[in-house]
């Protein structure tokens, strides 16, 4: 029964870490935070104060695989975490998709066209 009560934990964090980036500091929390208290200190990160140290999650590192003649990546800065990790893929058929921001198109004969879509970082 110990076994089972340690690897359930251990497995949960192996399973929690493998998606995100985690940072841990020991001592007092920044800025006076309160134990239980969450805070967001910059680009997509996500902090909690645990009374004598902290931990700050912020996004994994991963790759991208997406139809540049048909999807373009809308970049989400600006939300919180972990929604500001998943870049927004925008397809043909989905709503607020703009044509112009795709990399190149294709037409009915199959043939590509660059467009002068702006380039954005993620």
């Amino acid at each position: 029964m110990e076994i089972s009560i340690v690897f359930v934990p251990v497995l949960l964090a192996v399973l929690r870490v493998s998606s995100a980036a985690v940072a841990m500091g020991l001592g007092p929390c920044p800025e006076q935070k309160k134990p239980g208290e969450k805070w967001y200190p910059s680009d997509c990160q996500e902090c909690t104060c645990h009374g004598g140290s902290w931990t700050c999650e912020s996004c994994g590192t991963g790759q991208l695989h997406y139809d540049p003649g048909n999807c373009y990546v809308e970049n989400t800065h600006g939300k919180k975490f972990p929604d500001c990790c998943l870049p927004d893929v925008r397809c043909r058929g989905k709503p607020g998709f703009d044509k112009s921001r795709l990399l190149y198109d294709v037409n009915k004969d199959n043939e590509a066209t660059l467009n002068d879509a702006p380039i954005t970082s993620c």
